[in-house]
């Protein structure tokens, strides 16, 4: 109690000046905690993988096998749509 006593006795801009010293001294410490506590929450989110909690299901795709394309010459090739034109205008010259 006599510490209290001699502070009530010192003069007011002493005593304010007391109040904000032991107020910045406080507020430091929290912030000083608060940055401590954040760099532990990081660190632990930091270990835990969030893709790791949620497992995304595996599809499963069908084999699509592609036909193989024969090798055809250009001659080959033209000989084949000019018998393709003949059908088509023989099926048209029927139907009219």
């Amino acid at each position: 109690m006599k510490f209290l006593k001699k502070i009530q006795d010192l003069p007011k801009e002493t005593r304010k000046i007391i109040f904000w010293i032991i107020i910045v001294f406080i507020g430091v410490i929290f912030i000083v905690t608060w940055f401590y506590s954040i760099k532990t929450r990081l660190v632990k989110i930091e270990e835990i993988n969030p893709f790791d909690q949620y497992k995304i299901p595996e599809i499963k795709m069908p084999e699509i096998k592609t036909p193989e394309i024969p090798d055809i010459s250009e001659e080959e090739w033209n000989k084949m749509v000019e018998e393709e034109v003949q059908k088509e205008s023989g099926s048209q010259q029927s139907a009219q």
